[in-house]
């Protein structure tokens, strides 16, 4: 078991805000940093069917996660970053039992319910839009009465790669210091 610790970036929102995207993009900035760093993307560890009392796979998707971490860590990455819908301080503890001895940063992105929505029915296609956009109601609804998150970073009228950026500067800073990496360019 290894005994040094791992950071685990989270970052969350509601369905639509850019959690994939924009963690796409934090990993490809510090990767030209040489910045020892993996991307997970949680939801492809949740994909099965059926998923037995687990409705969205988060059960499923820590199990992986559990399985799949230390093969990271034996290349000498101590650093995660894992976009996820994260409803409840719970859910991030159970992120902290599948990687134990972690640390765990949880970065929430928001938008207004306007531009998740036209986000939304730019990249959803078929039955599944009006699932999504009432999901999207419901989680900005949550998160509006909730402190879920170390950081919280408004996406509205920002690039992906301006957000990216914002995500490292405020909470990923320390491990690119060594590379002096220049974000304002």
């Amino acid at each position: 078991m290894p005994t040094d610790s791992i950071h685990i970036l989270l970052i969350t929102g509601p369905v639509g805000v850019g959690k994939s995207t924009v963690a796409d993009e934090v990993f490809e900035i510090l990767r030209k940093t040489s910045t020892p760093i993996a991307l997970v993307n949680f939801d492809e560890l949740t994909y099965a069917s059926p998923l037995n009392n687990d409705p969205h796979g988060t059960k499923l998707g820590l199990k992986n996660l559990s399985a799949i971490w230390q093969n990271y860590y034996s290349l000498g990455i101590r650093n995660l970053i894992i976009p996820y819908v994260i409803e409840d301080q719970e859910e991030i503890e159970r992120f902290r039992s599948s990687a134990p001895g972690s640390v765990i940063s949880v970065v929430r992105l928001s938008a207004s319910t306007k531009t998740l929505h036209e986000r939304l029915r730019a990249r959803q296609l078929g039955g599944s839009l009006e699932w999504h956009l009432e999901r999207a109601d419901e989680l900005n609804s949550l998160y509006a009465n909730n402190n879920l998150g170390n950081i919280i970073i408004n996406t509205d009228n920002k690039t992906i790669h301006e957000v990216a950026e914002e995500v490292i500067s405020t909470s990923l800073q320390s491990l690119i210091k060594p590379y002096k990496l220049d974000l304002a360019n």
